[in-house]
């Protein structure tokens, strides 16, 4: 994955051993300079793998980084100095959020008005969860679960079935799949829709917290020419 992600870093031959009882201990070395335009992502790669391990993320579980305090401290310098570079990357590497871009709220415009984002040019799937809680409905009458749904759908989105359990409190569980794509017309009525969702009690969207970030930011590129509108979740 590293070697694939598009970063300026290198990384060295797999060094590795198995032990009596079948585990395999496997380390490489991976080089990067700190004066290079894209240390501030390969800094978020190196920091929030090391957070995701301790976290227990399944894909992270036995996947350490080693280095030193002093190495790790000058990093993080050079990170919060450089400009973030929008090239082309593997996404899958973009597992923490990125220092801000040192520029001018003017240039920002300029620059967004005059080069659509990458991620639009590139256009990809993204994907999230969203769960809701609520009080088991009364027979007949449509519930919160499917107010969001609806809604999901109508502002372009795609929406999975919904998969429902309720509690001996009678609180129903519910979630969905949710996927758009980031180059689609409507990705700034979808992002608002989300968040709309998100704020409304009881319910969760559960994305990458890169995810959000590039939607919200795609979503404004297109809303500057239009009209805002409020999103609302009707049941």
């Amino acid at each position: 994955m590293l070697d694939q992600s598009g970063y300026s870093m290198q990384t060295s031959e797999i060094r590795s051993t198995v032990d009596a009882q079948g585990i395999r201990r496997a380390e490489f070395d991976m080089n990067y300079r700190n004066d290079q335009p894209d240390i501030a992502i390969i800094h978020a790669v190196i920091t929030n793998t090391n957070a995701r391990a301790e976290g227990g993320q399944e894909m992270y579980i036995g996947v350490k980084i080693v280095e030193s305090e002093a190495d790790r401290a000058t990093r993080q310098v050079a990170a919060e100095a450089a400009a973030i570079q929008p090239h082309n990357r593997d996404r899958s590497q973009d597992i923490a959020a990125k220092p801000a871009a040192a520029v001018t709220l003017e240039v920002a415009r300029t620059e967004r008005a005059e080069t659509p984002p990458r991620a639009v040019v590139d256009g990809v799937e993204k994907q999230a969860i969203v769960k809701v809680e609520e009080v088991e409905p009364k027979a007949g009458v449509r519930g919160q679960a499917e107010a969001v749904k609806s809604a999901i759908n109508a502002s372009g989105a795609k929406t999975g079935e919904i998969l429902s359990i309720i509690d001996e409190q009678g609180i129903r569980h519910s979630e969905m799949k949710v996927s758009y794509r980031t180059d689609q017309p409507e990705i700034a009525k979808v992002s608002n829709t989300l968040d709309a969702v998100a704020r409304q009690s009881g319910n969760h969207v559960i994305e990458h917290s890169s995810d959000r970030a590039e939607r919200r930011e795609i979503g404004k590129g297109y809303e500057m020419a239009q009209p805002q509108h409020s999103q609302e979740i009707t049941r």
